[in-house]
Formats: structure tokens, C-alpha cells, sequence
């Protein structure tokens, strides 16, 4: 292992994977926090360094660089407002189309601007068997937020993201609309299956309702529809209940 003290440029480094731009451009994104972190060790994700202060060193993984930093500094290299001690960059892994359709199980995220929805609908998908994510447009699975909010799933499941839907092989779509057929009341759930989840604000685009079976989740009440997230794991888990 290889320890040096942080330096600017680390710091610098970090800051700018604040942003989907900086990411983007490097190709790499941020962990923070010890949880995701360790998430990263055990799955034997590849990291670039590591960024951690002193009471933090009992974590640190063996062969990987790692830089000390004061308090001060991972205040200035984390998101968060309150940071923990630790973090760690490493590499996107964006999947191409052709691994997307080998998929069984596949999560569309259509245009989801919050990046909190965006991300815990990527736990869900590991949580419901959903091995692939597709985000089309919205938030960039691996800004700080969305990460945070995957708790580690973002580093297991197979994401691709795109601007304009790429062509699906083989695969039945469903997409949850309102006014679309009742979830539950469909018997038989096909062997492979990508389900679209729409944007906040404006629900599933036309490209997918007209590729798609809409469905929908049956509600009590006055209440039209649910949060994206909790509508696309209520789905997800219909799936995998089957």
C-alpha cells in the first residue's frame, strides 16, 4: 500500500466529481463514507485512490494508493455537508447495448430528474433481481447523490446511461402508466422483461407508451399516484414475487 499525504490536486480532484460534467469527463465518480467504501473492498470493485483522516487508517484495503487528508481537506473533497473520514474515487463502469440485452431482468429510468429516486430505484433493482439499469436522460447514476442513495448497488448492478433509447432486443416492456392494466392482474410475468419508470413531473414518454403494456398499481382513495420510486419498487417486487 502507498500512502502520501493529500494534496491539492487530490482535493481538487475529488471536487470535481461533485458534478454529472466532472464525471462524466473523467470517467470516475465518488464514494463517501465508510459503508460504501467497505461496499467497494468486498466487491472487489477496482478503486482509484483512497481519502481517508488518521482514525479512519484501520480501514484502509491493502494495495491500493491512498492519500491522508485532515479534516479540513475531506470537508473540501466530499459532498456531503458533515463527511465521514473516509472515501474513495473509482471508475464508471457504463455498460454498452449489447450487454443490456443479455439482460433477463432490466429497470428503465425514464428521464428521473431526483437524483434520490434515481438512486434508490437502483437498490430496489438489485433488491428485486433487476441485474440491469438503463437511465435515459435525468440524473447521471453516478453524481454523488445518486451513488449515496444506491447504498453499494451502483457498484453490482449493470448500468448504462444514454440520452436517446437504444434498440432492445427480445424483451417485453411494460411501463407504468396511469390508467394502464392493473399489475396484479396479470397472470403470467414473461422470461425476460424490462419495466419503465417515467419522470416525476411528466410520468413515461411517448416513445415508451408506444413501445410498451402499460400498467399500473391499484390505489385506495383520492391518491392518483405514487412517488417514482416507491410506484417502481412496488413494481419490481411484483416481478420478482412472481
Amino acid at each position: 500500500m502507498t500512502i502520501q499525504p493529500a494534496t491539492h490536486a487530490t482535493i481538487r480532484q475529488c471536487r470535481e466529481l461533485h458534478t454529472t460534467r466532472g464525471c462524466m469527463e473523467s470517467g470516475l465518480f465518488l464514494l463517501e463514507g465508510e459503508h460504501l467504501v467497505k461496499e467497494a473492498i468486498q466487491t472487489g470493485y477496482p478503486l482509484e485512490f483512497v481519502l481517508y483522516t488518521s482514525e479512519y487508517q484501520h480501514l484502509l484495503p491493502s494495495g491500493f494508493t491512498a492519500f491522508l487528508a485532515t479534516k479540513a481537506q475531506m470537508e473540501r473533497a466530499c459532498d456531503t455537508k458533515t463527511p465521514q473520514g473516509i472515501a474513495a474515487v473509482a471508475g464508471i463502469k457504463s455498460i454498452e447495448t449489447n450487454k443490456l440485452n443479455e439482460a433477463k431482468r432490466l429497470l428503465i429510468l425514464d428521464n428521473l430528474q431526483d437524483p434520490g429516486n434515481t438512486g434508490t430505484l437502483l437498490r430496489c433493482a438489485e433488491a428485486c433481481g433487476f441485474t440491469h439499469v438503463l437511465a435515459c436522460g435525468g440524473a447521471y447514476p453516478w453524481a454523488p447523490k445518486c451513488v449515496r442513495a444506491t447504498m453499494g448497488s451502483i457498484l453490482r448492478v449493470q448500468v448504462m446511461h444514454c440520452e436517446e433509447p437504444p434498440i432492445l432486443e427480445g424483451f417485453s416492456v411494460w411501463a407504468a402508466c396511469l390508467g394502464g392494466e392493473d399489475a396484479w392482474q396479470i397472470d403470467n410475468v414473461p422470461d425476460k422483461l424490462a419495466v419503465v419508470i417515467g419522470s416525476e413531473a411528466r410520468g413515461v414518454s411517448m416513445y415508451w407508451q408506444e413501445n410498451a403494456r402499460k400498467i399500473s398499481l391499484p390505489m385506495a382513495g383520492e391518491v392518483e399516484s405514487l412517488n417514482a420510486a416507491m410506484a417502481g419498487g412496488i413494481i419490481m417486487y411484483r416481478v420478482f414475487r412472481n
